[in-house]
């Protein structure tokens, strides 16, 4: 039998790993179609809130300027809300986001991954696809996914998630476009978009200006190599391109932290005692 053009099969071996990633993913989580809304916050954030059902201007505002249950998530009212859109209040709707939003993380994790596998190591492009492949399929199926996919509520963590990894694959290809000569800042200007996004879904994602910098250490090596101590690697420039990244992670950080007051989630340390 004749082997395929050398095309088919460069095509073959591109897709094959994203498509076995989508594939066992759906089957890990496929139980969730017969899910329902659990008592815990799911009837609060989604059944009787009354703001998520519809896509018109009070209920955006409400999106983008209320603090409720000491979160400030607005992207995530709006997935909410896109939600009620086609299904109404049926659970089936809001678990299938999930689980598609869950595959959308696994396949950009694989790329990042990919990205970063062939600039650390000497591998072949067959060995980077394996070890990222292998990477995606355990951050995907991994127990530790399980919560923020089966469970409406946590629909922050897998939105918040996709965001952040997409910035992330932004930034990547920002730094490899660098290291060709070819500097793209609107790559800069997406993945700062996607940060964005990550923190406008769920503050959990201001730690990345520092996994940015560790990526300019290794495996980009932006600072050189001759001094081996990292603070003495790292320049005025690099430390400026991060600066829009803080001034985002800290303005989130004094809205969630204003949120999380008016809540009561946040008490003075001198109304507890040292037993406590």
């Amino acid at each position: 039998m004749a082997n395929p053009p050398r095309s088919i099969r460069q095509c073959l071996e591109r897709f094959c790993w994203p498509a076995l990633i989508v594939v066992l993913t759906c089957v890990a989580f496929a139980p969730v179609v017969h899910n329902q809304f659990v008592n815990w916050d799911d009837r609060r954030l989604i059944l009787e809130n009354p703001n998520i059902r519809g896509l018109g201007w009070d209920q955006i505002r409400w999106m983008f300027t209320t603090f409720y249950m000491g979160s400030y998530p607005p992207l995530s009212w709006l997935s909410y809300a896109v939600d009620y859109h086609f299904w109404g209040l049926n659970p089936l709707g809001f678990h299938l986001t999930n689980v598609f939003l869950h595959v959308a993380n696994a396949l950009v994790f694989y790329g990042v991954t990919s990205s970063l596998f062939a600039r650390a190591c000497s591998w072949s492009s067959d060995k980077v696809r394996f070890g990222a492949a292998v990477a995606a399929l355990l951050f995907a199926v991994h127990p530790l996914r399980v919560e923020s996919v089966v469970w409406a509520a946590e629909r922050r963590d897998v939105l918040s998630g996709f965001f952040f990894l997409l910035s992330l694959e932004f930034y990547v290809r920002f730094l490899n476009r660098e290291a060709t000569g070819r500097r793209t800042w609107g790559w800069y200007g997406a993945a700062l978009v996607a940060y964005a996004g990550s923190l406008l879904s769920k503050a959990t994602a201001v730690g990345l200006p520092l996994i940015l910098l560790a990526l300019d250490v290794f495996p980009f090596r932006r600072h050189g190599t001759e001094n081996k101590r990292w603070f003495g690697l790292v320049t005025g420039r690099n430390l400026f391109e991060k600066v829009p990244y803080v001034v985002l992670a800290g303005l989130l950080t004094i809205v969630t932290f204003r949120a999380q007051s008016q809540d009561r989630n946040v008490v003075p340390l001198a109304t507890h005692g040292p037993l406590s």
